[in-house]
């Protein structure tokens, strides 16, 4: 049981739970993940592994690392970002909106393959227990436009779920016109 040291704030972990320090990438990928390519396929086995990290750029290091070890076809969601005036237009090239990365909305380009661990970033619809931060196993993804999933952990698990593209707009911006983005409600998991 892990205890708390509370002049220093400090918690122990079980040794069992701890990779040696300054350890690569690749080895805490293997160690959390081993044999992937033969387990990728058992959503059990999925549902029960994870990878926490602090900040979303080393979150968007480590699901690459980890999309580059899942075995199948790739497939590549480019969003459709605009502004919301036409006359701002001349203000935001498309590329420059593709480039943004504000918390809370999908990245503009989404590497999605078969069983690949994703998060719902929205509330769908709860009563079919797509929420916010509900882990799903990618299926397939239909036309670019529909994303066929299976709810990976909860009550629902197992139910499989599709998912369309909706836009989303950040709450807050620096940006002096609103802008939305048009992508699946989801993210690397």
């Amino acid at each position: 049981d892990p205890t708390t040291d509370h002049d220093t704030e400090t918690i122990a972990l079980p040794e069992d739970l701890c990779l040696e320090e300054g350890c690569s990438l690749e080895a805490l990928v293997d160690w959390v993940y081993p044999d992937l390519a033969s387990n990728c396929t058992n959503s059990a086995w999925l549902a029960g592994r994870a990878i926490l990290m602090p900040k979303n750029a080393e979150v968007d290091r480590v699901n690459a690392k980890i999309a580059e070890s899942f075995p199948g076809q790739v497939w590549e969601c480019l969003s459709a970002d605009a502004v919301e005036k036409d006359d701002d237009s001349f203000a935001a090239p498309t590329e420059f909106l593709n480039s943004l990365k504000p918390s809370g909305i999908p990245a503009h380009k989404l590497d999605l393959k078969p069983n690949m661990p994703i998060m719902l970033l929205r509330n769908l619809s709860p009563a079919d227990g797509l929420c916010n931060g509900t882990r799903l196993l990618v299926r397939r993804v239909i036309n670019g436009r529909l994303l066929e999933a299976e709810i990976a952990t909860g009550k629902h698990r197992g139910d499989v779920v599709f998912i369309p593209r909706i836009k989303l707009s950040p709450d807050e911006s620096d940006l002096p016109y609103k802008w939305s983005r048009r992508q699946f409600p989801v993210r690397c998991s």
